[in-house]
Order: structure tokens, then sequence, then C-alpha cells
């Protein structure tokens, strides 16, 4: 009976969220798929001016798909997709830790943390001699130069 009570109980929380989470929900995703759909759109666009045709059947789709390359860009497209949905449950589980009532507010500060928290676009030895050459002594002073992340972020040259 504990089981039973303890899933009422998280369930009459999300349901009390519900105002936070299903505009965070919609908004994310639209802003997803509207990222997305464009690459998907210039694939077809490209299939279908590689076939030499003005149109494509059915099985002209269905016999590029199950072509090795046709396959690959299969397993591409899900895999944006399941990007996509992996990064909306994170913005929703980030929008649950700021504790915020305000969707918009909460699901922005959910993206910041989220952004956050990826990695630098720069390779980490560059960011390591950047750090290195404005720091010899190492005492963190320098740290500003390194970029956004800080001191705490910096990567000791030896592990790399």
């Amino acid at each position: 009976m504990i089981n039973f009570s303890a899933v009422t109980k998280a369930y009459a929380g999300a349901w009390a969220r519900r105002r936070v989470f299903v505009p965070i929900y919609i908004a994310v995703r639209l802003m997803l798929v509207a990222l997305i759909a464009p690459g998907v759109a210039m694939a077809v666009n490209l299939a279908v001016s590689l076939s030499d045709q003005t149109a494509l059947t059915d099985q002209d789709i269905a016999m590029f798909l199950l072509s090795p390359a046709g396959f690959i860009a299969t397993i591409v497209i899900l895999s944006l997709f399941l990007l996509a949905e992996v990064f909306v449950f994170a913005v929703m589980a980030g929008s649950l830790r700021m504790g915020e009532s305000d969707p918009w507010r909460a699901g922005s500060s959910a993206i910041g943390l989220i952004l956050s928290r990826l990695p630098d676009p720069v390779a980490p030895a560059c960011a390591v001699r950047i750090c290195r050459a404005s720091d010899p002594a190492g005492s963190g002073a320098g740290a500003a130069i390194c970029g956004r992340r800080g001191p705490d972020r910096v990567v000791d040259a030896d592990r790399i």
C-alpha cells in the first residue's frame, strides 16, 4: 500500500505542476521541430534531385530507406528526434529543479542550465594552452581568459 500512496502523491505533484510543464513542453518541442524539419526537408529534396525524377513513388522511397545510405540517413534523422526528446526531458527536469511557477522563466532558466553544462566547442588542449599562457604559475588568476566556464572547468595539461 505504501507504493500506491507514493504513486498517487507523485501524480498529484505532477498534476499541480501541469501549468508549468505543458507550456514548456509545447514551446521546446515546437522550437526543436522548427530546427529539425528544414534538415529533413533538405534531405528529401536532395533525394528527389538525385533520382532524376520530378516525384518519387512509395516504392522508390522504400528502396532508398532499405539501401545502406538510406539506412544511415534514417538512423541520423531518428537520432536527431531522440536527442530532441532527451533535450525536452532535460528542460522539464531542469524547470522542476528551478522551482519557478512562471513557465517562461522556468523554461529559460532550465535551458540556460542545460546549455551551461554542455562541453565547450573549442578543443580542451587549446583552452589549456590559453590558460597556461595567461597564468604560468597556475594560481587560477588568469582563468577568466579561459572562457565562460571559469577556473573549475580548466583541464590540466598533463591529463590530455
